[in-house]
């Protein structure tokens, strides 16, 4: 997901993400959201905090782009609770 530069800080990250997570749960039988940023995005990463989002891991020097290495960060959210009772 992303947003044009010249349209960021308007609030449609907030509402893509809000839109897919109620598409997921209306629509699908998941029961989390997983989501992968580059760490250095702390924009993204306090949108997807907000969001109810939890970080859960991190693979260092995973990207390499025009030169400099860049972090990974991995990210669930809860949608529902396990429908068959085991987790």
């Amino acid at each position: 997901m992303g947003v044009d530069r010249n349209h960021r800080r308007l609030g449609l990250g907030a509402a893509l993400l809000s839109h897919a997570t109620e598409w997921a749960l209306a629509n699908t039988g998941l029961e989390w959201l997983d989501l992968h940023v580059l760490s250095t995005n702390e924009p993204a990463i306090r949108l997807y905090l907000r969001a109810g989002f939890t970080k859960v891991g991190e693979v260092t020097d995973m990207f390499k782009f025009d030169g400099r290495l860049f972090s990974d960060t991995t990210m669930t959210k809860r949608l529902r609770e396990d429908q068959h009772g085991d987790g």
